[in-house]
């Protein structure tokens, strides 16, 4: 034990970081994953080292999820907000006036 951590003897270091990887999480999940039960030196450049050359992490890392953008039209009735400074000009000057 290291702290509240299992120090992994070399023969199983292997097999350890196959099991941390199997889910592809990435490198700062895994290491915050391994941080969590288990423990060796550089055990965070073993876990980097198997994260880059992983094909279907690097894959995972590539397709970056990116929400498309969607122009906002104002519907009838409602104001441009595009120049949302004059709209809220004319509506304190008509708040004002009437």
């Amino acid at each position: 034990m290291w702290g509240i951590r299992v120090l992994v003897p070399e023969k199983l270091k292997s097999q350890v970081l196959e099991e941390l990887h199997q889910s592809h999480l990435g490198i700062a999940k895994t290491k915050a994953l391994a941080r969590s039960y288990v423990w060796w030196p550089h055990l965070d450049g073993q876990i980097e080292m198997l994260t880059k050359s992983c094909v279907d992490c690097q894959a995972a890392r590539n397709a970056l999820m990116v929400a498309p953008l969607h122009p906002w039209t104002p519907g009838p009735g409602q104001p441009n907000h595009g120049n949302l400074s004059i709209s809220i000009l004319q509506v304190l000057t008509t708040d004002v006036c009437s």
